[in-house]
């Protein structure tokens, strides 16, 4: 009995030992360009989403995101509107699955729907966390990630104090991106 419980044991060593050289390996070439899409809750308000991310730096811990939005109104008939964010990622990946923990921050643009009351651009800034979660290891490699976080814009100088504000408050985002799998 306790030859087989040894047996065991040094063979999960094993296996274990092969799984995290191979996890080392997909986590060091899993760091290339990105592309992706997703849906968007901010504020109250639903969007879509496209971003994409510069390549990993830093050994693999510093990468740069830009997003586009298109976001629907919910106070106001579902009125579209515009919005767009730049922001500075830094994450890593846990030690143990192919899931890159990340958080994000930068400067948040919202262009109000026409009709609105006011043509300025908004600006503001925003901060989550993400997780992401690689599935597969083919040249481009897709990934599922969500968000969490919150936003939020300065007001406009011809609003009111009733008046809107967009993309500001608790936000989530849900999607799919592929990441260019470095050989």
């Amino acid at each position: 009995m306790k030859k087989c419980i040894t047996v065991v044991l040094l063979s999960l060593l094993c296996a274990s030992l092969g799984f995290s050289q191979n996890l080392q390996a997909f986590q060091s070439s899993a760091r290339g360009f990105s592309i992706g899409t997703g849906l968007v809750e901010s504020g109250g308000d639903f969007g879509l989403q496209l971003n994409v991310a510069t390549p990993w730096f830093a050994h693999g811990a510093v990468s740069v995101k830009a997003a586009g939005m298109m976001m629907y109104d919910a106070s106001a008939d579902w009125k579209t509107y515009w919005a767009c964010k730049l922001g500075v990622v830094g994450g890593s990946f846990m030690s143990s699955a192919n899931i890159r923990l990340y958080g994000e921050g930068g400067m948040l643009c919202v262009f109000p729907p026409v009709g609105n009351g006011t043509q300025e651009i908004l600006f503001g800034g925003y901060g989550h966390f993400g997780f992401e979660f690689f599935i597969g290891d083919s040249a481009w490699v897709p990934v599922y990630f969500m968000e969490l976080g919150a936003g939020g814009v300065q007001p406009s100088t011809e609003a009111s104090s009733t008046d809107k504000r967009f993309m500001s408050g608790f936000s989530t985002t849900v999607g799919l991106r592929w990441v260019l799998h470095w050989q």
